[in-house]
């Protein structure tokens, strides 16, 4: 199963809830080895989200986002090389996902494809 197939349907088994977008990102290595993995939560803030909210103007992004989320979590000392974002509907389908500011932010920050 490729990183798409495995994020969309990681996507879909998130709960929905009205309001909410579920997204999965994996962030992975050259070697194609897993870094790490996330998805978006509605109920914990961060600092880090809070500092990269207000990089691009937006302050109130300060919940965790699934790719800073998934970017944050990678391990010391690993090089992170690609970045794979699903977002579904309420049926499960793919929609397009493209990484908002703040994340495209983070993305760049940490020289991420």
């Amino acid at each position: 199963m490729n990183r798409i197939d495995r994020a969309t349907i990681k996507a879909s088994n998130i709960p929905f809830t009205k309001g909410q977008h579920r997204v999965y990102s994996i962030v992975y290595d050259k070697r194609g080895r897993t870094l790490s993995e996330a998805s978006n939560t509605y109920t914990k803030s961060s600092p880090i989200m809070k500092s990269l909210g207000e990089d691009v103007g937006m302050p109130e992004k300060q919940f965790w986002h699934a790719e800073c989320l998934a970017i944050h979590r990678i391990p010391y000392g690993s090089l992170p090389y690609r970045i794979v974002i699903a977002r579904v509907n309420r049926e499960g389908e793919s929609l397009p996902s493209a990484p908002c500011k703040v994340c495209a932010n983070a993305i760049k920050k940490r020289g991420i494809k």
